[in-house]
């Protein structure tokens, strides 16, 4: 097929066929691949039709295969002329396209009616499950059946086009009729709460309706980043003239259906998304986002010289769009539903009323986790000090709901009611099993001698380092301890930030910040051989490594970590270190955090001294 697709390029350079044009500035569009088949286009006359048939004829003469033109077909333009379809028709040898012909199970010729163009969809729906025994089917069969066929079926034509609601309804409502086992009766739960996560309480089927607009999102997403393919240099053409996709703020009035839906996934796009700056050719300052931290392009202020506070990474490359709800900035359709979907699941939870049971909780407890504690309770003295914090009461509660989930699993697909005698004495039994085993580890371990921090090597010295992020203040800190062969302190630091950062990935940026601050002050010093530690394995493997496995957030400084490094002639090495050998640089950040202060020690340690000096063990 390549030679065949060579064959029109040339003969399309040569004006011998002319190409169809989306716009009058889109490149013309002689013919499409897939596979072993091939869709032609051009203008309808006979000059065209010649230039076809003798490029057809080449490709036959040099490759020994011959097209089967009975199994071809040919479409024209409402535009023509009647008389003029039949003659161009002949001349092919070919039969005009009806309106219902399909390619791989989708309807080529979409018209008005786009309910009629994606019935098959529903045929196929009905084909599937009309052979299943749903009745003699438990739940979980069900359940598997609608997950990973039904929910699966419409997923080909969901990758290009949207599905009219009213064939979502349907589908919706035979998976709904198949799982239930009954047509027509009374649902004690709504579909739209099956629908949510199973880590929510739901079974987590598949909202067909956001599938589909995550599906377009990667049509989207591929449009925006892949400006060398010939969808986007069409699109551009037809859509967006003058500026990117992501400028684009509402639908013109004459815009294609296809189009439509292709701007539902664009928005989600647009909503979480954020530029990564190198080179910043593509970004327009005021228009696109790409200030991390900021939601929205900034906004100009007069008679303000802001600038320096952004940390511009003056690295080569292109620029390039990062996907904000994915860790590594990276986009898939399961990230973009799971996004979608997100909004949906918070309204339907908050919606759902409130039991009885749980408003009684609620007046005679102050949270859940003391209601728990309560049924480990022997002595009703002790209930003040019983905290989740304890192993024992965890290993307690974790005993126990682990064996309630299993009489709940036996109740529903085995028909087996629970004996409370039994499921009490085996849950006596774990406990006393797991008490047993704590004992003997802790008896093992007291048996070896763990050094749990190494000194460094002579003539160089060892940083260890540490990030503290509390959750509810989102806040952090930081500590460094320098220490040399000997395993002397010869220097301490603590620090704090006032910037707010999300939980998600506030832990690993206060590690990242440590790494940048230690580089900092080991310049400043002028050390020479250094041996950074952290117990933090993303940061340590993003910075020996070319391949980040930071936050797409912790990104930057990683790579401003990097120029450090690759900028100094000196014997810098990172090791990551277990947190039992990284507990000094803990306490200084935690003390950091605590105090609301900073400080540098690199002679005297008046205050902390005991909490800086060389730890590890040595009996």
């Amino acid at each position: 097929m390549e030679l065949l697709s060579s064959l029109l390029m040339n003969a399309a350079t040569n004006h011998v066929i002319s190409g169809v044009k989306a716009a009058r500035n889109a490149p013309g569009i002689t013919h499409l691949l897939f596979a072993d088949d091939i869709l032609i286009f051009s203008k309808a006359d006979m000059h065209n039709i010649q230039g076809i048939l003798d490029v057809l004829a080449k490709f036959g003469m040099y490759s020994g295969q011959v097209l089967n033109l009975s199994k071809s077909n040919v479409y024209f333009s409402n535009n023509i002329n009647p008389e003029d379809i039949n003659f161009l028709a002949n001349a092919l040898r070919m039969e005009e396209m009806k309106d219902n012909d399909k390619y791989l199970g989708v309807t080529l010729l979409i018209g008005r009616d786009k309910t009629k163009a994606f019935k098959p969809i529903i045929q196929s729906f009905v084909s599937r499950y009309k052979n299943w025994k749903g009745k003699t089917m438990n739940h979980s069969a069900r359940t598997t059946m609608v997950k990973h066929v039904l929910n699966t079926l419409p997923s080909h034509q969901m990758g290009s086009f949207r599905i009219p609601k009213k064939l979502i309804t349907q589908m919706d409502t035979l998976q709904r009729q198949f799982w239930w086992g009954k047509e027509k009766d009374l649902y004690f739960i709504g579909w739209s709460k099956l629908m949510i996560p199973k880590a929510l309480g739901g079974l987590g089927f598949r909202n067909l309706e956001h599938f589909n607009t995550a599906l377009l999102s990667k049509v989207a997403w591929r449009s925006c980043n892949d400006e060398e393919s010939l969808c986007f240099k069409v699109l551009k053409a037809k859509y967006s003239k003058d500026g990117s996709f992501l400028h684009l703020d509402k639908l013109k009035d004459e815009c294609s259906w296809l189009w439509r839906g292709l701007f539902s996934g664009l928005e989600i796009i647009k909503q979480h998304t954020i530029w990564a700056v190198r080179c910043g050719t593509k970004i327009s300052i005021w228009l696109d986002c790409w200030v991390i931290g900021l939601n929205s392009p900034p906004f100009p202020i007069v008679g303000a010289s802001s600038y320096n506070n952004f940390n511009l990474i003056p690295t080569s490359g292109e620029d390039f769009i990062i996907w904000k709800p994915d860790r590594k900035g990276k986009f898939s359709v399961k990230s973009a539903y799971n996004t979608i979907c997100a909004d949906d699941v918070n309204s339907i939870i908050s919606i759902d009323s409130t039991p009885k049971e749980i408003d009684i909780i609620a007046a005679n407890f102050h949270s859940v986790q003391d209601w728990i504690i309560t049924w480990f309770s022997c002595d009703a003295n002790n209930d003040n000090v019983l905290s989740l914090h304890n192993a024992r009461y965890v290993c307690r509660l974790m005993c126990t709901m682990w064996y309630i989930w299993k009489d709940i699993c036996s109740l529903i697909f085995q028909g087996e009611k629970a004996n409370v005698q039994s499921t009490t004495a085996r849950i006596r039994n774990l406990i006393a099993q797991y008490a047993d085993y704590t004992v003997s580890m802790s008896n093992t371990l007291n048996c070896f001698k763990i050094k749990f921090w190494v000194p460094p090597e002579k003539e160089f010295v060892k940083v260890n380092m540490d990030g503290s992020y509390i959750p509810d203040t989102i806040k952090g800190s930081i500590g460094l301890i320098i220490r040399n062969c000997a395993g002397n302190c010869i220097g301490a630091r603590g620090m704090t930030f006032n910037v707010e950062v999300e939980e998600d990935y506030g832990a690993e940026h206060f590690e990242c910040k440590t790494m940048e601050l230690a580089l900092d002050w080991m310049d400043e010093l002028q050390q020479d051989r250094v041996i950074f530690e952290s117990d933090c394995d993303n940061v340590i493997n993003s910075v020996k490594e070319q391949q980040s496995q930071v936050h797409w957030f912790n990104s930057s400084i990683v790579e401003r970590v990097k120029l450090k490094c690759n900028r100094v002639s000196k014997l810098w090495f990172f090791n990551v270190v277990h947190r039992l050998g990284n507990n000094v640089a803990h306490s200084l950040a935690r003390k950091a955090i605590e105090d609301e202060a900073n400080f540098c020690f690199l002679s005297d340690f008046p205050e902390v001294k005991n909490t800086i000096t060389p730890y590890y063990i040595n009996t």
